[in-house]
């Protein structure tokens, strides 16, 4: 099996677990690549940062700079407004090689973690692509 390399949008509730069980991985399996999240106060920043993974506060410089070395664009943003900037940005510069997860798949794949805790979708409007 290839080896996935993430970017993940958003180091919240959502992003955060993730961004904690794909290291459990392993690098050989999965390596994030970046992470963008505005919050610079953000712990798991911090945290990125210190284990050298790039970290951008906005999306796009995470997209422009990465680009197609990108396997998985992981939005757990669940913001129409970034939703659409990414799918614009990804035609702007011709990616055709990253994929967008959205927020559904995403609260598939959270149900495959272990331990992971209930997730209110109330708190995640208009959850699709």
């Amino acid at each position: 099996m290839s080896k996935i390399n993430v970017l993940i949008v958003g180091l919240g509730r959502v992003g955060g677990k993730f961004f904690r069980e794909l290291q459990l991985l392993g690098a050989e399996k999965v390596t994030i690549l970046g992470v963008c999240e505005p919050n610079e106060n953000n712990p798991l920043l911090i945290e990125a940062k210190t284990k050298g993974i790039n970290c951008y506060a906005d999306y796009s410089a995470g997209i422009r700079e990465l680009g197609e070395q990108v396997d998985v664009i992981m939005d757990t943003s669940n913001s129409d407004v970034v939703k659409k900037g990414m799918r614009d940005l990804m035609q702007e510069t011709n990616n055709h090689h990253s994929v967008i997860v959205p927020m559904s798949v995403n609260y598939l794949m959270w149900h495959l973690l272990p331990n992971a805790e209930t997730i209110e979708h109330s708190d995640h409007k208009n959850i699709g692509y």
